[in-house]
């Protein structure tokens, strides 16, 4: 598996800086380390840690890439590390953007599955994380005419990017065209929520289509004694670290990079 570090390696002796394991969005379908996460590697490296690391996870769009594919590429980055950068787990901080959100909280759900093996990380950033898989393939099956207005991808549909199509080879090309089985905790995470031992920081924007399931999830995890802190960019759409710089949100994204720097330290 290839990576990218940002802005460089860490030293071979360990410094006592804050490093961080960042997982790229994409839909879970599409991104590379090289050119799309350009943006966000720089901002997270100066904004919140000294070094990011962000993985060439498989791709659902690859053969063999669907589910768990990435989630096994997750772990092995986390355990690399560990183990062979050694750099304690209290000095990494794990993220994730869109689908890479949805892929960080797979891994803290994994590690506090397995805390006799792994130690979990200082604190976990997501940004604009897909949730719910459940609720979005179920909408995106219906007709336009039936779609529930009850929906965040129906509330905000008008204020986005992410539009039906895309999100629809997202989830059969992550689920295998249905081969594997959404209603899984590591895939549909609301409604499922767990404990982990990593405090948790979540940006939202206010206009996105996956703000309200979002929110919801935050409760849920809230309420299983996890530290959550809530960042909601009223005005943003979705995924603003990732693409901030393209869709106009720069200002914000950087206000947003720095405050979840505040909150790791």
């Amino acid at each position: 598996m290839g990576a990218t570090w940002y802005p460089s390696p860490p030293p071979t002796s360990n410094n006592g800086s804050l490093t961080i394991l960042h997982f790229h969005g994409g839909g879970y379908v599409i991104g590379s380390t090289r050119t799309d996460a350009v943006y966000i590697g720089n901002i997270l490296s100066t904004q919140v840690g000294t070094r990011a690391l962000i993985p060439d996870y498989r791709l659902s769009s690859n053969p063999l890439g669907h589910f768990p594919a990435a989630l096994q590429d997750a772990v092995s980055s986390y355990v690399y590390l560990l183990d062979t950068c050694k750099i304690p787990a209290s000095q990494i901080i794990v993220s994730g953007d869109s689908a890479g959100g949805h892929l960080a909280i797979s891994l803290l759900r994994y590690i506090s599955e397995t805390e006799e093996l792994l130690p979990s990380p200082r604190a976990a950033l997501l940004w604009s994380p897909p949730v719910d898989i459940v609720g979005m393939s179920s909408y995106l099956t219906q007709s336009s005419a039936s779609k529930p207005s009850s929906s965040g991808l129906h509330i905000n549909a008008k204020t986005d990017y992410l539009d039906d199509t895309f999100l629809s080879w997202s989830v059969s090309a992550f689920s295998d065209g249905g081969n594997v089985d959404i209603k899984d905790q590591y895939l549909t995470q609301l409604g499922s929520p767990f404990k982990t031992g990593a405090k948790i920081w979540l940006h939202i924007g206010g206009l996105e289509r996956l703000a309200k399931e979002g929110l919801e999830w935050a409760e849920e995890m809230k309420g299983e004694g996890n530290q959550v802190e809530v960042f909601v960019e009223k005005l943003a759409n979705h995924d603003i670290v990732y693409l901030g710089n393209i869709t106009g949100f720069e200002k914000e994204a950087e206000k947003a990079a720095k405050a979840a720097g505040q909150y790791v330290r």
